[in-house]
């Protein structure tokens, strides 16, 4: 028995070390992908999110729901400029992963009107916009 508590505890012990992401600061603000930096940018409110796309434009609108301190949904409002690519009821499940300064790593599920299945977007990153970061 002793062996089997050794064990669990031995198990257990890296995890005292583990911290959760520092999600509160990514609540809002002005964020790029640090992989694709000319795409655009994206402004978060607590309960709206804004991407403008420099190439063409367009600006998708999302409501913003958060389901806990890493986890929010992105609920389609609306796209100005551009051909409509979603729909009402379009929805984005976001969990921020990590965080690292003033980036954080994301991984997201794309659900399309009421499929409740959905489909996972390859994971990303998004960091703080500074003037420095262009």
């Amino acid at each position: 028995m002793n062996i089997l508590r050794a064990l669990l505890l031995a198990s257990l012990a890296p995890c005292a070390y583990c911290q959760a992401p520092h999600c509160e600061k990514f609540k809002s603000g002005k964020f790029y992908y640090p992989q694709m930096p000319d795409l655009g940018y994206t402004v978060r409110e607590d309960k709206r999110q804004q991407t403008f796309y420099s190439e063409n434009n367009v600006v998708v609108t999302w409501k913003v729901k958060w389901t806990n301190v890493c986890n929010f949904d992105l609920l389609f409002d609306r796209e100005e400029n551009g051909d409509v690519i979603f729909d009402k009821g379009d929805r984005i499940s976001v969990t921020i992963t990590a965080t690292d300064g003033e980036c954080y790593a994301f991984k997201s599920i794309f659900y399309k009107g009421g499929d409740m299945a959905g489909r996972e977007i390859p994971p990303g990153q998004m960091c703080r916009k500074t003037e420095e970061a262009k």
